[in-house]
């Protein structure tokens, strides 16, 4: 899995060194900011490279950047796009533990990360875009939040262990997942992204309702591992394997 890192320009950050018209870079830059140039494009040198090869060994890549970033404009990624056709996911950093409504792009060879489009339901506030002792909030933003980076994790592994049928991947995953939602819970986040889980646990949920009370269910909470057939007065009713009882609900009267 590749990540490539780059700070947004915001109207108060660092200087750009490229534009959409000059995405190779802009003309005359010398110095500090050429040799800040020509360091970004050994790193997207090497990521062009990297990314192809991933892909004809088919192993699941992602890079991640700014939605605004000139990298998607670069003419690394012209050929990565070209060569890849890859996914590409647009999120909001402060719906997974961001301070701010920083807009993020990933693009990926796995249809998983689309699972990740979580955009700001307005429900809080953002703090402001700044520079504090010289540090930019760009600079900031740039790391990965615990939930992001849960998420995203979980999100691949989950792909991974359903396409290649990986029991252990699968069970470490589901881990993943609770820890993803301790976390969200831990920063306070708002409730869209915990209506919002990366991967449904369950391909599809059953409900039976209006049974006598005396009936007991034949299945616990563990997972069956093999088929079942639950007969429920006058009718049957077959429980596929890897399913569970998710609640058991009694109400009076």
């Amino acid at each position: 899995m590749w990540h490539s890192f780059e700070g947004a320009f915001q109207e108060h950050g660092p200087p750009p060194l490229r534009s959409s018209r000059f995405p190779a870079g802009l003309p005359g830059l010398k110095g500090l900011h050429a040799i800040k140039l020509r360091a970004a494009d050994r790193l997207y040198g090497y990521m062009r490279k990297l990314i192809k090869q991933l892909q004809l060994a088919h192993v699941v890549w992602t890079v991640e950047n700014p939605l605004t970033s000139l990298l998607w404009e670069t003419s690394y990624w012209t050929d990565v796009h070209n060569a890849t056709d890859p996914y590409y996911c647009e999120l909001h950093n402060c719906m997974f533990g961001g301070k701010r409504q920083k807009r993020t792009c990933l693009a990926s060879n796995s249809s998983a990360v689309m699972s990740l489009n979580i955009l700001c339901d307005g429900q809080h506030e953002h703090a402001p875009w700044s520079i504090n002792n010289g540090v930019f909030d760009t600079a900031l933003e740039a790391e990965y939040t615990p939930v992001f980076a849960k998420a995203l994790a979980t999100a691949i592994l989950e792909s991974i262990a359903g396409e290649y049928k990986l029991p252990n991947v699968t069970q470490h995953a589901k881990k993943l997942k609770m820890s993803h939602f301790h976390s969200i819970a831990a920063e306070k986040q708002p409730t869209r992204a915990m209506q919002m889980p990366t991967v449904p646990e369950f391909s599809h949920i059953i409900v039976i309702g209006n049974l006598p009370a005396p009936l007991t269910f034949p299945i616990s909470d563990a997972e069956l591992h093999t088929c079942t057939c639950l007969q429920l007065q006058q009718q049957r009713f077959y429980v596929t394997c890897k399913s569970k009882l998710v609640s058991d609900f009694k109400e009076r009267g």
